[in-house]
């Protein structure tokens, strides 16, 4: 197992302005201390580094000196932090299909289900009139699960989303969702779903 940071490929050096404003409230992470991750890359050597994930770029940091570098998402198949399992997917959020990380939360025998949760900038507002000055700050979004099923990454925001996805099934998923009283934010609920659309496909 390779241990050296400098063996990642990097995608570009983490210089944003705004990750490094002490005045901004909140903070794009969850910590701030860069902690051991295996990241199994796809040409190279799994490798171990210090990471912290910036849920802001969506994607994970590490260090080369004094300097904080992304990860290149197309270099790697996958990230393990402790127990839990990262990946690069690519899909549409915001009106920006871009690679995205996700969380693996579970998986059925052909679909598996992922956690996004992104952190939004919102800049300062000034005092005019009538409107109150807003320091800066990071606004966390609540997380987001997908589906990964075949070539789809299905979004499940909105239960059209997934029924648009599954031409000729409408009906039948649309049945299993109201029987189980399946909820969008359950990833145990949207397991089950993922398991009964793999008996649909």
């Amino acid at each position: 197992m390779i241990t050296a940071a400098h063996n990642l490929s990097i995608a570009v050096e983490n210089a944003n302005a705004i990750n490094r404003d002490k005045n901004i409230l909140g903070s794009p992470y969850k910590s701030e201390n860069f902690i051991n991750a295996i990241f199994y890359q796809k040409e190279r050597p799994s490798l171990t580094s210090a990471t912290r994930l910036n849920y802001f770029s969506s994607n994970f940091e590490f260090m080369i000196g004094d300097k904080t570098y992304m990860v290149d998402p197309n270099s790697i198949d996958s990230i393990r932090v402790k127990d839990q399992i990262y990946l690069f997917k690519t899909f549409a959020h915001n009106g920006n299909t871009l690679p995205r990380v996700v969380e693996l939360t579970g998986k059925s025998e052909k679909s598996f289900l992922y956690k996004f949760t992104a952190v939004e900038f919102k800049p300062e507002v000034k005092a005019s009139g009538y409107v109150d000055p807003k320091p800066a700050s990071y606004e966390w979004n609540e997380p987001l699960f997908l589906i990964e099923s075949g070539n789809k990454i299905i979004d499940l925001s909105n239960w059209n989303k997934l029924l648009k996805s599954f031409p000729g099934k409408e009906k039948s998923i649309k049945a299993f969702i109201k029987s189980r009283k399946i909820k969008k934010d359950n990833p145990t609920d949207l397991l089950k779903l993922a398991r009964y659309i793999d008996t649909l496909i």
